[in-house]
């Protein structure tokens, strides 16, 4: 008997960490289990664009936002979701 074994979605790293509130601002997310057409959230606030690189790393656009610190939030289109607390501070 064969079990399927996922490693679901990680988020490792936001980079840079920091941004404006008004957004606008391309940042690397890098992780684990990342397929096309995720989603990225910023608190709860999703990401003006997101591209996919490859199944570690994705580049984003942060949205507007207010100022202060924010989760991030990775979701596969399988329902898969990685969560880095605190990842990313609006300035």
């Amino acid at each position: 008997e064969h079990l399927a074994f996922t490693l679901g979605v990680t988020v490792l790293e936001v980079d840079p960490a920091t941004g404006d509130a008004a957004g606008g601002e391309t940042v690397t997310i890098l992780g684990n289990g990342f397929v096309e057409d995720c989603t990225v959230l910023f608190g709860a606030t999703d990401a003006a664009s997101v591209t996919w690189e490859s199944s570690t790393e994705l580049t984003v656009e942060t949205p507007a936002h207010a100022a202060g610190l924010v989760s991030v939030t990775v979701t596969n289109p399988s329902g898969e979701v990685g969560v880095l607390a605190d990842a990313f501070t609006f300035a």
